[in-house]
Order: structure tokens, then C-alpha cells, then sequence
């Protein structure tokens, strides 16, 4: 096999010994699932294996399963990739390829600058100076103020 790009589409594998294997694989902002039962007669059989490089991933990586690497065989002069378990193993049970769960919260940037002045909360400009407004909560030069 050649290369191979999975793209913007769900695709679902399920195989004897072999599940995706040989080839070039892109996964561009996919969601992919595959199985390949493996083999006892070759350690390098499973979900996703004997690839001729390491698979790229564009908007989306192996969520399940968790802590999986990529073991390379030399065979005859040539690099292999199979996908291993924490094990150490061919991985043989499903393998999915998704967007992911979010990791956190990114903090939101603006290059807005905040007005000048005097706003109520609820962005009514005020005229005058803040020591002869009322008590209340004000917006003051884009910070927040209580006037007591």
C-alpha cells in the first residue's frame, strides 16, 4: 500500500489479525475506530500496525486507548510502526482516533482597549466625577469600582 488520508469523515476498521496496517496514514479531522485481533505468531500484529511511518494527525490523535506509543521493527533494512499499550504490546482492541476531550480552559485575549470614563454595570456613560456619583458599582477606565 501507498498513503492513505482519512479526512473530515468516520471510518470504522475491524479485521482478523490485521486492522490498519502497511502504508502511510494522514488522519486530517477525523474520527476513526479500529481492531485488529492480532496473532501470537507475530508481536507486531494489532489495531494499527507494521505502518511504513509514523501516521500524521492533523485536528485530532488517539484518545482511547490512553498511554499508547509507536514500537518500530526493522525488518530486511526497513522501519515499521506499530501502535504498543502500556504493556508493551501490539495494541489488539479497539483504537480510536478523535478530536479528544478538552484539557482545560484557555484564557480569552482581546486587543480592544477599554473605554475612558465612567459606566453604570449596565454600560450607561455617566457624566461628572466618581466622588459625587452615587454608591454603587461603577466601571472606571475599564476597571471595576464600588463607591461606598
Amino acid at each position: 500500500m501507498g498513503s492513505a488520508t482519512v479526512k473530515d469523515c468516520e471510518l470504522e476498521v475491524s479485521a482478523g489479525v490485521y486492522g490498519i496496517g502497511n502504508g502511510e496514514w494522514t488522519f486530517d479531522n477525523c474520527k476513526v475506530r479500529a481492531k485488529g485481533n492480532g496473532s501470537s505468531q507475530d508481536e507486531n500484529a494489532g489495531s494499527i500496525c507494521w505502518l511504513k511511518k509514523r501516521p500524521v494527525f492533523v485536528n485530532c490523535k488517539i484518545v482511547e486507548p490512553e498511554n499508547t506509543n509507536w514500537k518500530d521493527a526493522e525488518v530486511e533494512g526497513k522501519t515499521y510502526f506499530t501502535l504498543i499499550g502500556a504493556d508493551g504490546k501490539a495494541v489488539t482492541d479497539w483504537v480510536t482516533i478523535g478530536k479528544g476531550q478538552p484539557t482545560g480552559i484557555n484564557t480569552a485575549t482581546t486587543t480592544a482597549v477599554a473605554a475612558e470614563g465612567i459606566y453604570t454595570l449596565s454600560g450607561v456613560r455617566m457624566s461628572g466625577e466618581l466622588n459625587k456619583l452615587p454608591k454603587g458599582i461603577y466601571i472606571v477606565n475599564g476597571k471595576k469600582i464600588v463607591k461606598q
